[in-house]
């Protein structure tokens, strides 16, 4: 007898008055399970819809972080706009500027259309220029050059041009354009190549 008062001590009033009500043990039984099966299922759906409106809030969160934080690029007055310097250049172009810390910058350019910044381009004191931009295209802007050579540095290939007395090289990585062109006096172009795909990756 103590073991049926356990059994139907935690099921609500309204389950046992309709216990009371079954003629014979069996069916009593039967009764309890299903008032069991019952709770259980009305547990599962409060649980669901709890983690349902935990992934609505992480979902909500996200978005309005993103909405709040993520920072729009700059829009361009002309099609060319000086800046002062690399941090600026990502104001307007969206993506971290490579910076080459043993040359000294001279000019910060920032290239667009329609108001849309396309290309940066760093001008150094020694006369060399490093340009990047979204996409996969030729960004040299030098037109007839040859190609002098290909090669792998550190997994990307690297394409070499020369025309008069231009020498630089233009390659392509996780989506973005780079363009390196010389100084004049610079010999040692592959090892200045390494140390910008060095920056970027």
């Amino acid at each position: 007898m103590n073991k049926l008062i356990d059994a139907i001590g935690s099921i609500d009033d309204k389950a046992v008055e309709n216990a009371l009500a079954i003629d014979s043990a069996e069916k009593l039984k039967v009764a309890v399970l299903l008032e069991k099966r019952s709770l259980r299922l009305r547990y599962m759906r409060g649980i669901s819809a709890l983690a349902a409106c935990l992934c609505l809030m992480i979902f909500g969160g996200a978005v309005l972080r993103n909405a709040l934080y993520h920072e729009k690029p700059v829009k361009a007055v002309s099609p060319i706009t000086e800046v002062s310097s690399a941090d600026e250049m990502k104001k307007y172009l969206g993506f971290d500027f490579p910076v080459l810390t043993e040359k000294s910058p001279d000019k910060y350019l920032i290239y667009s259309f329609n108001g849309e910044a396309q290309k940066g381009c760093v001008r150094y004191g020694d006369g060399s220029e490093l340009s990047a931009a979204h996409g996969t295209g030729d960004i040299s802007g030098i037109f007839g050059a040859k190609l002098t050579g290909s090669k792998t540095t550190d997994g990307i290939s690297v394409y070499y041009y020369s025309m008069d007395n231009y020498n630089y090289a233009i390659w392509k990585h996780n989506g973005f354009s780079y363009c390196y062109i010389a100084a004049e006096d610079e010999t040692d172009l592959c090892s200045t190549i390494g140390e910008i795909i060095e920056i970027i990756k």
